[in-house]
């Protein structure tokens, strides 16, 4: 089989051999949520039914090289918090292009617009849960969370930072997940520095959450794994 031979895809579209790598294991809710921030990442994958000994030598792409695309496109939409769609950008093997954050979009229509932003809420959701759950909680250092004031309206984007220097500056877990006493008074910290309800809703996990907080870690005598989201404990 020559090189140019046309071969399918996991987007379901067909291409030759110089368009796209072998997919080393990357895991399919991370490519949802890439593809759901614009980026072409099954397009420029080999179908995963595809088996032939001649493909060995092809370049391959990893979890962790998808992973940094993700998490750079994420951060450049949350600076700009242009969360309408965008075109699809096949994901080259090598070299990647730089992403730079341009300008948000206009949108003169209010009710797309809010959608628009809840549509970006729920891949911010879902990308922090996924880097919970697969053990990437390092990456969340300079990563932007949504607070509790966060609406359709308005985004209100915390950053996490690794930065022991600001400890009182670590925004709350989500309140859905304190102690019921602590809950009753949730109104007496600002909505601003604490983490909207949807990530505990995303991810319920009480264990997940305690793992997460400051306290929990020093408990054990180990870094914390999350710098910026404490949470009450009893």
């Amino acid at each position: 089989m020559g090189t140019e031979q046309i071969i399918p895809c996991q987007d379901g579209t067909f291409k030759n051999r110089t368009e796209w790598s072998q997919d080393i294991g990357i895991d399919g809710e991370l490519k949802d949520i890439g593809e759901s921030l614009g980026l072409a990442i099954r397009g420029a994958l080999l179908d995963l039914r595809v088996e032939l000994e001649e493909f060995i030598e092809l370049e391959e792409r990893t979890q962790d090289e998808v992973l940094l695309d993700v998490l750079q496109r994420f951060k450049g939409r949350a600076k700009t918090f242009d969360a309408g769609p965008v075109p699809e950008r096949p994901l080259a093997p090598r070299p990647r292009p730089a992403l730079v954050a341009g300008a948000a979009a206009s949108n003169s229509d209010p009710k797309q617009s809010a959608q628009s932003r809840e549509t970006f809420y729920c891949v911010a959701v879902r990308l922090f849960v996924w880097l919970v759950h697969n053990e990437e909680t390092d990456r969340l250092d300079g990563f932007p969370v949504l607070s509790r004031t966060a609406s359709a309206e308005h985004a209100a984007l915390i950053t996490l930072v690794d930065d022991d220097g600001k400890f009182d500056d670590r925004p709350l877990a989500p309140v859905t997940c304190w102690p019921e006493p602590a809950q009753v008074v949730a109104e007496l910290f600002p909505r601003r520095y604490t983490l909207a309800d949807k990530y505990h809703e995303a991810l319920p996990e009480v264990s997940a959450w305690e793992m997460l907080a400051v306290e929990a870690a020093a408990d054990r005598g180990a870094q914390p794994c999350l710098f910026a989201a404490r949470v009450w404990v009893d």
